[in-house]
């Protein structure tokens, strides 16, 4: 194995999603039930401080497609909502369908990870004053694709605000997240900030739009480590980084020749701890490690030599 040591002052250039960038959303709901007005919210990613009355119960769906540089997503989300008592809602958000799209890898198809969230009105909409909103969220890790999640519980908490404007109603969350952390991935807790608009076009149609902002959950020590795919909650894990090691192989057996490319020591730059160094090193395609913030604590790096 080749370990190599470079301070926090270097950088590598990356292809990869930002490691915090806007999403856009633009999607159309048609619900199809006798007596019921349809209600974009139920499946927008910005919450609203819309709170059902006790006993009433919604339900929603949508058809959602989002883009960023690092590839697309396009997801069939679900929404159950009832009030359960005075200005206090729940909502159940399972993901039945989930398809994410990276430039350059695989695909991933499979069910999403399962959302639920209180939300309680603190303030109710005045003329001049919004509606206000406090909500807590919890994330079920039930995707079976580490593409779509990470397999981890999250947590988050978020305040709302939402105001009608004549056929327009306006909402604006602001967030802190909790993310769980898989097995030798290190995370961190991104804010995140949404607005998001439903224009009322007819009682059973609803169009709407939104721009999200949600800061990446992954922690980076040399600045050469990823941000995160496309759906926004999975890290990159051994086998993850193995494949892309795979890749660059079989792009210099492509140039040169297979001898040549086989004798090639490639060396992994995301962040090596000595928690992730053991599953890293167990990849016959990762042929060493290049260190970095890890490298300013010698504790830490014997750790990660001697793994």
């Amino acid at each position: 194995m080749a370990f190599g040591c470079i301070h926090a002052s270097a950088r590598t250039k990356r292809i990869d999603a930002p490691r915090s960038s806007p999403r856009c959303f633009i999607v159309g709901v048609l619900l199809i039930a006798a007596g019921s007005n349809v209600r974009g919210d139920l499946a927008m990613e910005t919450e609203t401080a819309r709170v059902l009355n006790p006993g009433r119960i919604e339900l929603g769906t949508a058809f959602e497609f989002q883009t960023s540089p690092a590839g697309k997503e396009y997801a069939l989300p679900m929404a159950i909502e009832f009030g359960v008592l005075p200005h206090l809602e729940a909502l159940i958000e399972p993901v039945p369908f989930t398809s994410i799209r990276p430039k350059g890898e695989t695909a991933a198809t499979d069910v999403g990870d399962l959302e639920t969230t209180l939300t309680y009105l603190g303030v109710e909409e005045k003329q001049y004053i919004p509606a206000l909103a406090i909500a807590g969220e919890v994330k079920f890790p039930t995707a079976g694709n580490s593409q779509i999640g990470s397999g981890e519980y999250d947590y988050r908490v978020y305040a709302i605000a939402s105001k009608r404007l004549g056929p327009v109603d306006v909402h604006a969350n602001f967030g802190y997240n909790v993310v769980g952390s898989p097995p030798g991935v290190s995370t961190r807790n991104p804010i995140d900030v949404e607005f998001g608009a439903e224009w009322f076009l007819h009682p059973k149609f609803d169009l709407f739009g939104e721009i999200n902002y949600v800061g990446a959950s992954t922690s980076s020590e040399n600045g050469a480590e990823g941000g995160v795919p496309v759906g926004g909650e999975s890290a990159v894990t051994p086998e993850i980084a193995a494949e892309a090691h795979r890749f660059l192989r079989q792009q210099a057996a492509a140039v040169f020749t297979p001898e040549r490319a086989s004798g090639l020591r490639i060396l992994y730059g995301g962040s090596v701890k000595p928690d992730n160094i053991k599953g890293l090193m167990a990849q016959v395609e990762i042929d060493g490690a290049l260190v970095g913030g890890a490298s300013l604590n010698p504790g830490a790096f014997a750790s990660i030599v001697n793994f």
